[in-house]
């Protein structure tokens, strides 16, 4: 590298020297052309002094012949033809101007002018050739100082910038593709490089984690949505009405029990067949397929009658339903068909305890619609965190609404007794979080008939959203009031903390399935809505107590559960 510097250093000086060289010279023929013409023409001014004296008849002065004498000719030529000249004047001067003194001066003048005009024309021809020199060599030296000076740049460069970056980027390549770095020799290169090949490097290797992340995502969200399609089975299967489930093109994917009943066809045979031409006929394929159309594009449509055709014979009087159902985070959707019918048609007559079960059937219903319906259209700004946490809040959501699929034994319980009981199960949890807890009763029995285990875990989803929102608000200091007390022919427990509390509007209603303000923590938002439904199996109610109620508290839940003796009157 310095081998090289040193040759272009000396190719500069010979460009600079040489052009330099001929400025010089050119500068001094000029000048020496400068002086010629100027010594010509003080013999020119002689000249005409001497033939004007002659012209008036009068004699050459001595000053006159010695500035002739002195006056030097161009280029310092010309010396025997000025001695002519001053003879010719000597000669006037000694014998007048007779006509042969006049032909000789003037033969001798007119020889020393041509003598010197052709010395003058051949120094400025050598001055022109300096000139046209000069122009050539110039540009010319100057374009191979400049192409040498692009080669050295481009050296330079290539040393410094190109290499470094072409062997980053080799580097880059293996790190995508899964390879191990390498160690990169960029000593030539400049520190601001160095630090952007490593935050390059560390981006990439970034990269490669996230890419595994969300591939570890994509995984778990498979899987979510596996068990979620299993809890869905099972929930269609178990369910006391005819229901089956279609895909997007119309095909049966899940057909229940009650539908093999009503129909007399199995899955199997039921299975990927196209519903509306295997069942439908006349205006009821039209209704169906209109329906179909709207619950496709995900909406719900009204609820339609129909007849059902199934071999030679129609099944009429029935009321189907059809609900869209989509997966947010796979985007794979289908529809949901529920039917009612008269049940004579079915099962022939009904008991009691089969019609309590079609009542509690129809909410089983209705909560499952509601539950799939949070998976909603499919969003793709969703993140794969959110779609998990969804999947995950469904899927507990759909375990949840199984289980209520079974009768609970209630048995009278005294509410106080209870709830002292859970009181000093959490007091030593409360206490590591520095929150105070404070129970308040009125000291009589509170009696209701209910389930212990039901409640506790009605408690339990309370008090554990009151200690979130107090971990996660402001200052110290907070706390949890509990309070049991009678009023009227009810038992009332309320429970209040010193929470951020709530901001209701007509966007957010707390008892809804997935309504949550902690989905960044992964909340699932069915804590209120399972102690809702846990407290009005037992025929009480859950309320939220207005914000104008509370005094030195954020939030409050009022819990109203029937005296044992009321509860036959309800």
């Amino acid at each position: 590298m310095i081998q090289i510097f040193v040759i272009a250093g000396v190719v500069f000086y010979l460009g600079a020297w040489s052009v330099a060289s001929l400025n010089t010279q050119m500068r001094r023929v000029y000048q020496v052309n400068f002086e010629a013409q100027t010594q010509v023409m003080d013999l020119s001014a002689i000249r005409n002094e001497i033939n004007r004296t002659i012209s008036l008849r009068q004699s050459i002065s001595e000053a006159t012949r010695d500035a002739l004498v002195q006056a030097p000719t161009a280029f310092d030529c010309c010396t025997e033809a000025k001695v002519l000249v001053i003879e010719s004047v000597d000669a006037v001067r000694a014998d007048g101007m007779t006509a042969q003194n006049a032909y000789r001066l003037a033969e001798a003048w007119a020889q020393l002018l041509k003598l010197q005009e052709d010395r003058l024309q051949t120094e400025q021809a050598n001055w022109l050739n300096f000139v046209n020199l000069r122009n050539w060599l110039v540009p010319v030296l100057a374009q191979i100082l400049l192409l040498l000076s692009l080669g050295i740049a481009w050296f330079r460069l290539n040393l410094v910038l190109l290499q470094p970056f072409d062997a980053v980027m080799r580097q880059l390549t293996q790190l995508m593709r899964g390879g191990e770095a390498s160690q990169l020799d960029l000593r030539a290169a400049p520190e601001e490089f160095k630090f952007l090949s490593d935050s390059v490097e560390r981006l990439v290797l970034g990269h490669r984690e996230a890419i595994k992340t969300r591939s570890d995502q994509s995984a778990a969200v498979s899987k979510h949505s596996d068990e979620l399609e299993l809890q869905f089975q099972k929930l269609v299967e178990i369910a006391s009405q005819p229901a089956f489930v279609l895909d997007t093109s119309g095909e049966v994917r899940m057909w229940n029990k009650h539908m093999m009943e009503l129909t007399g066809i199995a899955r199997a045979r039921a299975n990927k067949v196209k519903f509306s031409d295997e069942f439908m006929r006349g205006e009821s394929r039209a209704i169906f397929g209109e329906a179909f159309l709207i619950a496709r594009g995900q909406n719900i449509p009204d609820a339609f009658r129909c007849e059902l055709h199934v071999g030679n014979r129609n099944i009429s009087d029935i009321t189907m339903q059809l609900s869209p159902q989509v997966d947010s985070a796979l985007g794979v959707n289908r529809i949901l068909g529920i039917l009612e019918t008269d049940s004579a048609h079915i099962i022939g007559s009904t008991s009691k305890a089969s019609v309590a079960e079609s009542t509690k059937s129809e909410r089983l219903y209705a909560e499952l619609s509601n539950s799939l319906h949070f998976l909603g259209p499919v969003n793709e700004n969703l993140t794969e965190i959110e779609s998990s946490r969804r999947l995950k809040s469904l899927i507990s959501a759909l375990s949840w609404i199984e289980g209520r699929a079974f009768e609970r034994s209630f048995q009278p319980i005294d509410l106080t007794e209870l709830v002292e009981h859970y009181v000093s199960s959490i007091m030593m949890q409360l206490d590591e979080s520095s929150i105070a807890l404070t129970l308040e009763t009125d000291g009589d029995r509170a009696v209701v008939m209910g389930e212990a285990s039901a409640l506790i875990q009605a408690l339990q989803a309370l008090a554990q959203n009151a200690t979130e929102a107090m971990e996660a608000a402001d200052g110290q200091g907070h706390k949890l009031a509990i309070k049991v007390w009678h009023e009227g022919n009810e038992v009332l427990v309320r429970m209040r903390d010193t929470g951020s509390g709530l901001t209701l509007d007509e966007s957010f209603t707390p008892f809804a399935p997935f309504a949550t303000t902690k989905s960044e923590q992964g909340h699932a938002g069915l804590g209120l809505t399972h102690a809702r439904d846990l407290v009005e199996e037992m025929s009480g109610s859950l309320t939220i107590e207005p914000s104008s109620s509370l005094v030195d508290f954020g939030f409050g839940v009022v819990i109203r559960l029937p005296k044992a003796d009321d509860i036959g009157d309800r």
